[in-house]
């Protein structure tokens, strides 16, 4: 990220709005509500002979994307709002200003806020929608500290009803997880006939995770709500 004003290549200013807007880009550019900053590895054995430098670069955030699965949930499935929140007492979910290390991509989130991560859009079907742009995603600041139960809620307006679930804390193989930087987190929810249910008559989760980069593990727990 560079500007006239970044003088201190160890406090970059990077920024994590509450309100990501969709979400939705057409795959090539970002929606205007969210920025994608990446910084760069760096290379050996580089000098001014050097013709040819491959630049490796990594993002400093990470993502959060959602993917609806119709199971027997009979509904439209017309999605208004998608929220991330941090339970009672708990600072997981952080936006606002904070820096970023240029050389190394480390995050200082001191002067960030807590609070949560808000994705709105115009009543709209986003059931079996599979392709990476057609999914609502969410950046968020990566968190070093593993997700426990209740520490961060998903609140889920669809079809006029808000559902809400603790999302989940470990993988499958029983591991917990964190949000790490460069990671995409796609949670897939799997709707019944209640809207989202602990289980479903197919015995599916309701909600499971993969992670991939931006590692490949997958994880499931959590348990919905009915609507409130």
């Amino acid at each position: 990220p560079w500007a006239e004003s970044n003088t201190d290549g160890k406090a970059i200013p990077v920024k994590v709005n509450s309100n990501q807007g969709t979400g939705i880009s057409d795959g090539t550019a970002d929606v205007a509500e969210q920025t994608d900053y990446m910084y760069g590895t760096m290379v050996a054995n580089v000098s001014n002979a050097t013709e040819h430098v491959d630049l490796v670069m990594n993002h400093a955030l990470a993502m959060v994307s959602f993917k609806f699965v119709r199971n027997t949930y009979p509904g439209n499935g017309l999605i208004e709002r998608i929220e991330l929140r941090n339970a009672g007492g708990k600072s997981y979910v952080l936006t606002g200003d904070a820096t970023m290390h240029i050389g190394t991509g480390a995050l200082n989130t001191t002067t960030a806020a807590n609070d949560k991560a808000i994705y709105c859009l115009p009543a709209t079907s986003l059931v079996d929608l599979t392709a990476s742009a057609e999914i609502p995603h969410m950046l968020v600041y990566p968190q070093a500290d593993e997700i426990a139960e209740g520490d961060v809620i998903l609140s889920i307006k669809m079809d006029g009803k808000t559902y809400e679930i603790n999302l989940p804390h470990e993988l499958k193989a029983g591991a917990a997880y964190a949000w790490t930087a460069g990671n995409n987190y796609l949670y897939t929810l799997n709707m019944n006939g209640y809207g989202f249910g602990a289980d479903d008559e197919d015995g599916r989760k309701n909600i499971d995770v993969t992670i991939t980069p931006w590692i490949e593990n997958e994880t499931s727990a959590g348990e919905m709500n009915k609507p409130i």
